[in-house]
């Protein structure tokens, strides 16, 4: 009976699916590019001391960001996720924008990439533009190596279509004047249409696996009972048979 019961938990997690409609993020996708830090191709690692902050200077390309309109994900009994989404979104590999920014260092960061003792702080700095950087008040120093900062790392974000995306603290996504008319829009398809239609698809859909696996499993207990041989073999029957009786040697004269 515990066979069964175990089967059958199988069968209802291997139904737990989910849809999400995502029609606000694809219309909220449209004009709208997100920034990502770069270490440039060709370039002499600086460093600048402003203000007893050290800053590092990158390049920070602007994407656009293809989204889908609705995502699917599948659990099976052994916790396997499979998502699949229509349309499916890409990545364009050409940026539309290139902006350089110089990023904050902390402490740690600052000594990594500074020859000798030095001091930084980076808590509530955040990075600024090239064309608004004052380097005429700031030193330069060659610095050691390049790499992108915790300042310059995207960071998880709950955006107001319910959009968990990744973005990079101080430098907002660049967004075109039809995609600030349609913010309110995607906002309502948000939240009037895809939050309540994902809720309803998933429970239908989850609902109607685990009712369609619990009727079948009367019948797949059934053949398990026919199909299965449990009567146990007698003790005196042997696959091979039995084995020849052995014939005594006997002893030569010597």
């Amino acid at each position: 009976m515990k066979h069964y019961l175990i089967l059958l938990l199988c069968f209802c997690m291997q139904s737990c699916r989910t849809v999400h409609y995502t029609l606000g993020q694809k219309l909220d996708s449209w004009g709208k590019s997100v920034p990502r830090a770069q270490l440039p191709c060709i370039c002499t690692p600086l460093v600048y001391l402003l203000n007893g902050c050290y800053y590092m200077p990158l390049e920070v390309h602007f994407y656009p960001k293809k989204k889908a309109a609705v995502r699917h994900t599948f659990t099976n009994h052994k916790g396997t996720t499979v998502q699949s989404e229509w349309p499916e979104s890409t990545d364009p590999e050409k940026a539309e924008k290139c902006i350089t920014y110089l990023f904050p260092l902390t402490n740690e960061e600052a000594q990594r990439v500074v020859m000798g003792k030095t001091s930084s702080c980076a808590d509530g700095k955040i990075p600024i533009p090239h064309g608004e950087f004052p380097y005429q008040q700031a030193r330069c120093f060659y610095a050691v190596e390049q790499f992108l900062p915790a300042s310059a790392t995207p960071r998880r974000s709950l955006t107001y279509t319910l959009d968990t995306t990744y973005s990079i603290t101080g430098i907002s996504p660049e967004r075109s004047v039809g995609n600030y008319t349609r913010i309110p829009l995607s906002a309502m398809i948000t939240w009037g249409i895809d939050l309540p239609l994902s809720i309803a698809t998933t429970v239908s859909c989850t609902s109607a696996g685990i009712a369609t696996r619990a009727a079948l499993m009367p019948f797949g207990i059934l053949f398990n009972l026919f199909l299965t041989d449990t009567r146990s073999a007698p003790d005196d029957i042997r696959p091979h048979g039995d084995p020849q009786p052995r014939i005594p040697i006997p002893p030569q004269d010597s």
